[in-house]
């Protein structure tokens, strides 16, 4: 039978019949018993009419109850649709139909939200608790049907280079080459322990960092992120990986004082990040708290699987803000020109990826039509003398004034270093090219007070004239989506 990701499981159930795999705010439980109860789902759901090939939502915060559903559906050949917990009724509905969701498996509350609503929901869906205690009157053992590692697993939502949700359809195999490229990469093995505290509904924490660890037969526990308890687990529970969106660590920094913290959490091997460019500014925050000996970047697009490229401690010092040299080990990268030629030395271009994990279409648009192929990930970036590949902004985001190209995120970060500054964003508020202005967004310290003539004087000295915002606003938080990016459309409008 070739492998596939259910097949790992089951494999672990075997291999570490009573290790302790699965650890919540709910469960300790080990591989077998992990292992039965997705059997027990899996049987329950063919009772319920679903069968291989449906696209099944799953709706759960980071805990056993994704887990369970996950590889449930995985079992049955069903292609399991995550769903971020944090969009509305209106959201979800919407994203349900537009991936022709049959079923949805939801948490208790989205459970309850979703009866209360007045809208008609064009999937039938179910609460994940009432099933559990469904399903334990049923079989737990492995299901005998044939799924190889080419059938469809899952569609991942995400926001393509449109700026519109769709879905990335990912194979077995291609999940399982970003798995098996990252456990190499980090070198993890059974003996580690993977903390997990964003949502499993991306694909960086469920591809990268969950099934890493699950293909080295690691113990997993699941937390949602809060500061005290990211904290807490890792007093606890002593894990020795774990990942966050960068904005969380940041958090953290603010969070906590060195002196709270004199250990610096030594069971942690990996401090892994991503989800944002590292400044010179929030590093200095950061290592303050974090042992930045052990911090590494990653960098990823879910159309590859969020597989990508790492940029190591070591590195940080001397290539801050990097993406990386070069890519994972099944993967390639490149920066290419409006001609689609590389790049020479800090020139700008568009960053390109490929490797075996690259998705082969969404679920709404067309397949994938890369000459080499390539995929486009709409990031513009530039190789240094040395071969580092920095991120300059989105494709997206770029601002054309008087003819020059304005990259918002070197403003951003600029504005990012003003000492009573937290938070930065930067837009044109004109849609006409010759009457673009640039609007600087700004979150300030806690009690402090910045004036707009304060920020004009202050950029005067660190930018260029044509970088220069021209108006500037100060509100409490910005916009962000749930993987802490800020909503662009959103500012323009604050």
């Amino acid at each position: 039978m070739m492998a596939t990701l259910h097949g790992w499981l089951e494999r672990n159930a075997r291999k570490y019949v009573n290790k302790e795999a699965l650890v919540t705010d709910h469960v300790r439980v080990s591989y077998e018993e992990w292992n039965q109860t997705c059997n027990q789902l899996a049987h329950l759901l063919l009772t319920y009419g679903v069968s291989y090939g449906d696209h099944v939502g799953i709706i759960a915060d980071t805990n056993e109850h994704f887990v369970y559903a996950y590889f449930s559906l995985l079992k049955i050949g069903a292609v399991a649709v995550p769903i971020s917990c944090h969009l509305t009724t209106e959201e979800t509905i919407s994203l349900l139909d537009q991936f022709d969701v049959r079923f949805l498996l939801c948490e208790d509350r989205v459970y309850t939200s979703l009866q209360r609503s007045s809208v008609t929901l064009p999937a039938t869906f179910y609460s994940i608790e009432d099933l559990l205690l469904r399903a334990h009157v049923f079989s737990d053992e492995n299901l005998e049907l044939t799924i190889s590692n080419q059938t469809t697993c899952a569609i991942m939502v995400t926001e393509d280079k449109s700026e519109c949700l769709n879905g990335v359809v990912v194979t077995h195999e291609q999940v399982m080459a970003v798995a098996t490229s990252f456990a190499y990469e980090f070198q993890v093995t059974s003996a580690d322990s993977v903390l997990s505290t964003m949502p499993l509904s991306h694909s960086t924490s469920l591809h990268c960092f969950f099934l890493a660890g699950l293909y080295a037969g690691s113990s997993h526990h699941l937390h949602p992120f809060s500061p005290a308890r990211f904290v807490q687990v890792i007093q606890e529970e002593q894990p020795t990986i774990t990942y966050a969106d960068l904005r969380c660590y940041s958090e953290m920094a603010h969070h906590y004082d060195a002196d709270a913290l004199p250990d610096r959490f030594p069971s942690i091997n990996i401090f892994a990040y991503g989800g944002g460019r590292m400044t010179t500014s929030t590093y200095e925050k950061i290592r303050r708290l974090f042992p930045v000996e052990r911090l590494y970047h990653v960098y990823g697009v879910t159309e590859m699987g969020a597989n990508g490229t790492i940029l190591r401690p070591y590195e940080h010092a001397e290539k801050m803000g990097s993406i990386g040299r070069e890519a994972v080990i099944s993967m390639e990268m490149t920066v290419v020109n409006d001609e689609g030629k590389e790049t020479r030395a800090h020139e700008y271009g568009e960053l390109m990826l490929r490797g075996d994990s690259m998705s082969t279409y969404y679920k709404e648009i067309f397949p994938f039509s890369f000459e080499k192929p390539w995929f486009a990930t709409g990031e513009i970036g530039y190789r240094d003398e040395d071969d580092y590949v920095f991120i300059v902004d989105r494709k997206k985001n770029v601002i054309t004034l008087n003819g020059m190209d304005v990259y918002p995120r070197e403003i951003e970060e600029v504005l990012a270093a003003h000492p009573h500054i937290v938070a930065a964003s930067v837009v044109s508020i004109s849609h006409n090219e010759k009457d673009n202005k640039l609007k600087a967004v700004l979150v300030t310290k806690e009690g402090i007070t910045v004036t707009q003539q304060a920020m004009q004087t202050y950029v005067s000295t660190y930018l260029a004239p044509h970088q220069q915002p021209s108006i500037f606003r100060f509100v409490a938080a910005l916009p962000r989506n749930e993987n802490g990016e800020v909503l662009k459309a959103f500012v323009k409008e604050l």
